[in-house]
């Protein structure tokens, strides 16, 4: 099976400081159909860089529920950082991976841009490949001047309009720039105290495309934390890697008297960025194209190997756990059933090959939905990790913990709920099969009608015990809700599959 395109976003947030606010984004996100990889937050730059992935279908939709989380937890108006900002959702780019083209992501960024403008009420800039207008291909045209000159213009110049949404900025979140680019390496390198700042400056100069430095190259120099630091987006990895442009800010930094401390990279980087600074530092001649064990391994390793999903489940130190097996077991389920329906769609010529070609396809895209889920429980329980490793030593830091870990537990449980009701979706294709069926092929839709009820009640138990672990039993209100209702409908589909089976196979 061909696997669909699949579409890379980095929002970047005007929110540094309160981990419940990234909480609740990241949520969404998982929510929503979209997979998050990594997130990171810079106090002082009160800032913040998500990076997901999700399959064209679904990409938008994710890009959409972060982006109105953004709008209902960030005020811009108590908002203060040094980074240049136009929203609250500050920039959000597309970027393709693994079969989407750029064009692919063109489309998602106005696809999206329209979604904000009517259904956020938000203003929208297109930028880089994405831009309608020339000058705003440079993101950093679009946001000459910050927030406070977009307020002043945004009205009444006509070269400040925006591309979608109103022509005012949101109250409380300002504005958003939505485009689609290549990958883009965020890095920054520290050369010394609060001192050395007029340095960093010159040496963003220096080496930025614009003033005639290194091409792809944009540099601003910074005071963070106390610390000067040269930030750069590296947008053509390929004329400048990662550790060429560490060698360049090292050697500036040299001829103002400093020296290049050390470095940070915000979010990810491709595999084949890192590999070529390996190879460059010690001059490797080697053809092959990856001399990466671990991705050797993961290479050779056969497609879906249950072994695989078994070990993972079992295993301390990796993520995977019982969400995981509840999904991965109800797309056990779900193939039952394909096996069921695809017996007649073969024969061909009946009255039931028709709702049983609709059953194989509804199975095949419940699978998908399942797959996501089984990698966004393992990053749900994450960030329950991460936010009870939150500071707690004053009043305020426990308080700020209290409400990451609840707002991490409600993402939490969320994951499993979603995936209970999946597993119930495949007992309701379960009894369909059996009822379009025949005796021959009722004991494998019963299989999956079985097998996916007791997926259904596995995953509403985790999701419950994520509740229960609620400082604030309240915010799992809603949830509790759905539980009980989820668990009623899949005992009545439980029942209706078990009538379908009498029927045909007695």
């Amino acid at each position: 099976m061909t696997r669909p395109p699949l579409v890379e976003c980095v929002p970047n947030f005007s929110e540094g400081r309160d981990p419940a606010v990234i909480a609740a984004i990241v949520h969404a996100i998982g929510a929503a159909g979209g997979r998050v990889l990594d997130h990171s937050m810079d106090a002082w730059h009160n800032r913040a860089v998500v990076t997901f992935v999700a399959e064209r279908d679904a990409i938008v939709d994710a890009a959409v529920a972060a982006i109105r989380t953004a709008r209902d937890r960030i005020d811009l108006r108590a908002h203060h950082g040094v980074h240049p900002r136009i929203g609250a959702a500050d920039v959000v780019p597309f970027v393709p991976l693994d079969g989407a083209t750029m064009s692919d992501c063109v489309d998602c960024a106005r696809e999206l841009a329209q979604r904000v403008g009517d259904e956020l009420a938000i203003p929208v800039y297109l930028y880089e490949h994405a831009a309608q207008r020339p000058e705003r291909r440079d993101l950093a045209h679009v946001r000459a001047g910050g927030l406070a000159a977009l307020a002043a213009s945004i009205g009444s110049d006509p070269a400040r309009a925006p591309d979608a949404g109103p022509r005012a900025l949101h109250p409380t979140a300002g504005a958003v720039a939505i485009g689609a680019r290549p990958f883009l390496g965020a890095f920054n390198v520290y050369i010394g105290d609060a001192s050395r700042v007029p340095a960093a400056r010159a040496i963003a100069r220096a080496i930025r495309a614009r003033h005639g430095g290194m091409p792809g190259v944009k540099a601003l120099g910074l005071e963070v934390g106390g610390r000067a630091q040269v930030s750069m987006n590296l947008t053509d990895l390929a004329a400048v890697p990662l550790h060429v442009a560490y060698d360049a800010v090292a050697r500036e930094a040299a001829l103002h008297g400093c020296v290049a401390e050390e470095s940070e990279l915000i979010g990810l980087a491709p595999q084949g960025a890192i590999e070529q600074a390996f190879r460059d530092r010690i001059r490797l001649v080697d053809a092959r194209d990856t001399v990466s064990l671990d991705l050797r391994i993961a290479a050779t390793r056969p497609v879906a190997d249950v072994r695989d999903a078994c070990e993972a489940i079992a295993d301390l130190d990796a993520h995977e756990a019982s969400g995981t097996a509840a999904a991965l077991a109800a797309m056990l389920a779900s193939a039952t059933v394909r096996l069921a329906a695809a017996v007649h769609v073969r024969r061909g010529g009946t009255v039931a090959a028709e709702p049983l070609a609709l059953v194989l396809a509804s199975a095949a895209t419940v699978e998908r939905h399942l797959h996501r889920a089984a990698a966004d429980d393992a990053a749900a329980w994450q960030e329950v990790v991460a936010a009870r490793r939150l500071p707690r030593t004053t009043p305020a830091e426990m308080a700020v913990r209290t409400r990451a870990v609840d707002a991490a537990l409600v993402a939490a449980a969320a994951v499993p709920l979603r995936i209970a009701r999946l597993a119930a979706d495949v007992v309701a294709l379960a009894a369909e099969a059996a009822r379009e069926g025949d005796h021959v092929t009722a004991p494998d839709a019963w299989a999956g009608a079985s097998i996916a009820h007791g997926c259904v009640h596995a995953a509403l138990g985790l999701a419950r015990g994520n509740l229960a672990m609620l400082a604030d039993a309240t915010l799992g209100e809603a949830a509790q809700r759905e539980i009980r209702v989820v668990a009623a409908e899949a005992s009545e589909l439980l029942e209706r599959a078990r009538a379908a089976v009498g029927g045909v196979g007695g």
